[in-house]
């Protein structure tokens, strides 16, 4: 710097410890931190949620607010180094206590306090000023009081300022409000532009069904959209907001428009989810496929109806796009090719040169797990990621060079599943906060008939999320599941009621699958190259078969282990015999995608299900004879249903004269079954349904991919994942 110029002004450098005494002298002027003694003074509360009370206040006026989180309040209020939320729920249980006492408090002794401390979904707490109801000739009647008033006021400004400076960045600041309250599933909220009104996806009307409901945010008055018994869901507001375009499974599944005033509903796509207007409203985009199996495209289709265009033709897997704030650029979830890692990808619409954002190492460094992009404002992206819980964040994406930049910040702090964010033009934005649980249920049934004889029974009653179950003749049963945070596989002895740790990981194992005789237990990883493991379900014994892939049923003898092999494109059904330790691909097809089942109680019949390569969401199963390790060519196969709907996850009945397996053909994800002529193994009458999931309260779909659904038969029952869920719409609306 030469002599000439100034130095820059800066604030002068305080010692730690007046700086220390600084801070609690302003702390002393905050008219929060006043409430907080009047409080504790009080004595309404008790010493641990005095505690509980006293260090979230003082936390968040010190502006470390984004880091009450569960797991850090277990840690520093009641000492619990080893926490686990999935586990352990004495942080929900206080907060929920100091709720309630902090209601009691304002309805007797703190009736009169000028401001409110009140806590909402998350553990950063609300400061409310109290309305004042006294008369306007009663309040004049002391004008000394507006004195202090104002200079109270003037030292509040000033501290606010000083601690700007102090505490050098603060946590996003929204305001949170309630805006449904129902005791079922209200999810996918999107905001319309000017953000007067909610359009959300529903199960409220107690049917079992979802549909699509429109809110005025101001009064709260609602309306249904284009009722059907099909699920509705994934709506969007038109630029005008006057139309509202929606995925809905009625007729096969399509892509819908509907004016929220009534009116015509109009077909735009026969496939298709998450749709979403161009902002000038000349568009629409939407993608095809399923993204647990990645082989997925994005197309936009004029909004008015029309061909379809493909964005990014040559990408493996494309989904979940939204739209730049101009129009010109779409960003979305994407592989390039099938080695390739996933990452965010921004792309001209009209064709040209994608761009990788490099998002997914950014979010790797902060110890973010993220999925997809929710919206996209100038050069603002939202999305919902899971750390320590599951919340919204922001993080900085240029249309024009597609690089992520800055550290992603975090925008709510609940302990709930914070999802689906959706932006109005004035910064507020709505979101779902859900609370969901997954176990292992079990079903009474003759499963020699298809018929159900009792009600459903929970099988595990942990907090954790438990997919993949697998069981065995003696009642063992193998299951993934998150107890600890981190990936595990279990096995528990339903007999014994003892429970076993087998193996734990930072990443997640595919489907584990237990021998009939429940003594081994198979997993795979998915490095290196898609290893198999097989373990003892004592977990004393490991042995390790390289170059598989994910396990999919062993033999009646527990000798074979059919397996997706990952060896070959498209997929193939690879088969591994233990007693050689050979792998090898059993059944392929140049242009079908082939997943394997299960082998026939028998052992003398492989199932399996076959999708076009050109990723047709339908499937078709397959039986074929299983002979001296091999199966015949495509001549040979028997085809057991038509190949119309979504069915997979095959299972035999004990006596070979029954295919178990999950439809989608009516719209919900439900179990069906099939008659086979118990010799020939040809189908016999048509498809018909075992037991129906049409509550999205209870269902197997909230579990993702159908492989988590882990469906088994035994000689009395169907044992099978279900996921609860219950869930409402928030709005955030930013501070002015």
């Amino acid at each position: 710097m030469s002599a000439s110029q100034p130095a820059p002004l800066r604030p002068p450098e305080i010692a730690p410890a007046w700086r220390l005494r600084f801070k609690k002298a302003l702390l002393r002027w905050n008219s929060r931190y006043g409430e907080l003694e009047r409080i504790v003074g009080s004595g309404a509360l008790s010493p641990a949620l005095v505690k509980f009370l006293q260090f979230i206040v003082v936390e968040t006026l010190e502006g470390r607010g984004d880091r009450l989180t569960e797991s850090f309040i277990a840690e520093k209020v009641f000492h619990q180094q080893e926490f686990a939320p999935s586990e352990k729920s004495v942080v929900r249980v206080e907060k929920r206590r100091l709720r309630e006492r902090l209601k009691d408090y304002y309805q007797g002794p703190g009736k009169d306090d000028p401001l409110v401390i009140s806590l909402g979904s998350t553990f950063v707490p609300v400061f409310s000023a109290r309305v004042n109801d006294a008369p306007e000739t009663e309040r004049r009647k002391f004008p000394w009081q507006w004195t202090v008033y104002v200079a109270a006021a003037i030292l509040a400004l000033a501290a606010v300022a000083t601690w700007t400076w102090l505490r050098r960045t603060a946590p996003e600041d929204f305001a949170l409000t309630q805006l449904t309250y129902d005791s079922g599933s209200t999810k996918e909220p999107a905001i319309s532009p000017d953000g007067k009104l909610v359009a959300y996806t529903s199960d409220r009307n107690g049917e079992g069904n979802l549909n699509i409901w429109v809110q005025n945010i101001a009064t709260g008055d609602r309306a249904r959209l284009a009722a059907d018994p099909a699920d509705d869901d994934e709506p969007s507001f038109s630029p005008d907001g006057s139309k509202v375009v929606f995925h809905s499974d009625r007729d096969g599944g399509g892509i819908y428009t509907v004016a929220i005033l009534g009116g015509e509903l109009k077909l735009i796509a026969k496939t298709g989810r998450g749709p979403r207007y161009s902002p000038d409203g000349q568009r629409i985009v939407y993608w095809v496929g399923e993204s647990y199996f990645v082989r997925t495209q994005v197309y936009v289709v004029p909004s008015s109806g029309g061909t379809p265009l493909q964005v990014q033709p040559k990408f493996y897997g494309a989904h979940d796009a939204v739209w730049s704030s101009d129009g010109k650029y779409l960003l979305f979830w994407g592989q390039r090719n099938e080695s390739s890692a996933p990452d965010w990808w921004v792309a001209p619409v009209d064709g040209g040169e994608p761009l990788e954002t490099g998002a997914f190492a950014m979010f790797a460094r902060q110890n973010l797990s993220a999925g997809v992009p929710a919206a996209w404002v100038d050069d603002q992206v939202y999305f919902s990621a899971r750390r320590d819980t599951t919340n919204l964040w922001r993080t900085t994406i240029s249309p024009r060079t597609g690089k992520s930049s800055g550290r992603p910040r975090r925008l709510t702090f609940g302990t709930g599943q914070e999802r689906e964010p959706s932006v109005a033009a004035n910064g507020n934005l709505v979101f779902s906060s859900a609370s969901a649980s997954t176990n292992v249920w079990r079903l009474p049934l003759d499963p020699k008939q298809g018929q159900v004889t009792g009600n459903l029974e929970r099988v595990t009653r942990d907090l954790s999320t438990e997919v993949f179950p697998s069981i065995s003749v003696n009642q063992r049963l193998a299951f993934c599941a998150d107890r600890s945070g981190k990936r595990e596989i279990w096995v528990k002895d339903l007999a014994m009621g003892k429970d076993t740790l087998l193996a734990t990981s930072s990443s997640e194992f595919d489907s584990p699958k237990i021998t009939p005789d429940g003594l081994k237990v198979a997993y795979a990883v998915a490095n290196p190259s898609w290893a198999i493991h097989v373990v003892s379900s004592t977990g004393t014994e490991d042995r390790l078969y390289p170059n598989g892939g994910p396990p999919r049923a062993f033999s009646a003898d527990g000798t074979k282990l059919l397996y997706e092999a990952k060896s070959c494109s498209p997929y193939c059904v690879g088969l591994l015999d233990l007693s050689t330790g050979k792998t090898e691909e059993l059944i392929r097809h140049p242009k079908l995608a082939l997943y394997p089942e299960s082998f026939s109680p028998d052992g003398a019949w492989v199932a399996f299900q076959a999708r076009p390569v050109d990723n047709d969401s339908n499937r078709t199963i397959y039986v074929a004879a299983f002979a001296d390790g091999q199966v015949g060519g495509p001549d040979t196969w028997i085809q057991v249903t038509d190949g119309n709907h979504m069915d997979r996850e095959v299972k035999w009945s004990p006596d070979g004269g029954l295919l178990y397996f999950l439809s989608e053909r009516d719209g919900f994800r439900c179990i069906w079954a099939k008659r086979l002529d118990r010799q020939t193994k040809h189908p016999a009458g048509e498809p018909f349904a075992v037991y129906h999931f049409h509550h999205s309260q209870q269902s197997l779909s909230n579990l993702g991919s159908p492989g988590k659904v882990g469906l088994s038969v035994t000689r009395d029952s169907l044992v099978f994942s279900l996921a609860e869920t219950t869930g409402n719409i928030w709005l955030a609306r930013a501070r002015k």
